[in-house]
């Protein structure tokens, strides 16, 4: 007679069993809080009429900081190499430069390419930039735009930026930006571009103002709404309530997750290394930042090494004139006010170079965010398991 074969569950039905946990390969669902930047991406892309407006003024006012260079000078450079061939090397090049009169002052007062234009902005030197949306990976001028932001200085992204170059200056290049000279003389070459890209970011980051004010204002309205909602609610994903930590030494610390809890009002923007409680005295702390562009001024001048110096000696420093820096702060070595520096650094030699300051207009907290693993990613198999 026929017998029937016991019924058994495929590896799929397996896997929805209540064993097929014990079976089934398990998958990384930690989730790490990693400090993330506080500033939020601002591409400001140029829309067509103002995009096609810069662009026609690059076209008539970049010739003039040409290099007319032709590929036989570039053969006769390359022949005069070493110190040896210095003073022919120069003299060629001054004849290059000869050829188009004022082109060389013109030129050095642009910053081409990233690393020039990056360089230019950390040092405060830049008063407009103009960055190409043609970057590839995008991330080589992505940071660009922050640090412009940051340093409260206009910026521009177009979209031809590399053509344009390639057509009038005879290379291409991802950004260019313009210095401080340009900005102080209404009568300079390049004054109209830079007032046309003043004009063009101020109207961009005014709709940009409105339209976040709008999105801010939307959520206050429908707050009892969506209260109401929430008290309905009956269940929650565990992952909104409970946070996995890695090994049970280690905490899951989230600062800042709790959207319920505010900071109090009277705590300082900034901490203060001065170490003033012990006599009894009030720790200086920073003035209100005001804002500007999405970012704040800071009051406090003193460079970081000057701060750890006062820890260190407990002097609370505490300025009675206000210090016009208006829009930056300095990062620079400074002296000590107090007229003597420390005994180690008496001894040691000063270097001779004076370190470059950084500026900054704006200091904001880091954010943190919260990252999953991937689930799917594949796993390296161990050369021992491997046959």
């Amino acid at each position: 007679m026929f017998e029937e074969k016991a019924k058994t569950l495929d590896e799929k039905q397996q896997r929805r069993s209540l064993s097929g946990g014990k079976n089934a390969k398990s998958f990384n669902r930690s989730i790490r809080n990693v400090l993330a930047k506080p500033y939020d991406v601002f591409w400001p892309l140029a829309d067509l009429n103002d995009e096609s407006e810069l662009l026609k003024l690059l076209e008539s006012v970049f010739p003039a900081a040409r290099k007319p260079i032709t590929a036989e000078d570039r053969v006769q450079l390359r022949k005069l190499q070493g110190s040896r061939m210095k003073a022919d090397r120069t003299a060629l090049t001054q004849e290059i430069w000869n050829r188009n009169p004022g082109s060389k002052d013109l030129r050095n007062c642009l910053a081409i390419g990233v690393n020039d234009v990056s360089r230019g902005l950390e040092e405060n030197e830049l008063v407009s930039i103009l960055i190409s949306n043609e970057a590839n990976p995008p991330t080589l001028t992505k940071h660009l735009a922050t640090l412009a932001a940051t340093r409260n200085v206009p910026h521009i992204v177009l979209q031809n930026l590399k053509d344009y170059t390639k057509k009038t200056l005879d290379f291409t290049a991802l950004t260019v930006g313009f210095k401080k000279i340009v900005a102080t003389n209404s009568e300079h070459h390049f004054y109209p571009i830079h007032e046309k890209i003043e004009n063009v970011f101020k109207h961009t980051v005014e709709s940009l103002s409105l339209s976040t004010k709008a999105d801010q204002d939307f959520p206050s309205i429908v707050l009892e709404h969506s209260a109401s909602l929430e008290s309905k609610k009956t269940f929650r994903n565990p992952q909104e309530i409970y946070l996995t930590r890695s090994s049970k030494s280690k905490r899951a610390f989230v600062p800042g997750m709790n959207a319920g809890g505010r900071s109090d009002p009277s705590w300082p923007q900034f901490i203060s290394f001065g170490d003033g409680n012990k006599e009894g005295q009030p720790v200086p702390t920073c003035k209100a930042p005001r804002e500007v562009l999405g970012s704040t001024v800071v009051a406090d001048t003193r460079s970081f090494l000057q701060k750890v110096r006062d820890a260190k000696k407990g002097v609370v420093q505490i300025s009675s004139q206000t210090v016009n820096t208006d829009s930056f702060l300095s990062l620079g070595v400074e002296s000590d006010p107090n007229g003597a520096d420390d005994e180690a650094g008496s001894n040691e030699q000063k270097p001779k170079n004076k370190p470059t300051q950084r500026y900054f207009t704006s200091l904001a907290p880091l954010k943190v965010k919260r990252i999953q693993g991937n689930p799917s990613k594949a796993k390296k198999k161990q050369k021992g398991n491997q046959k």
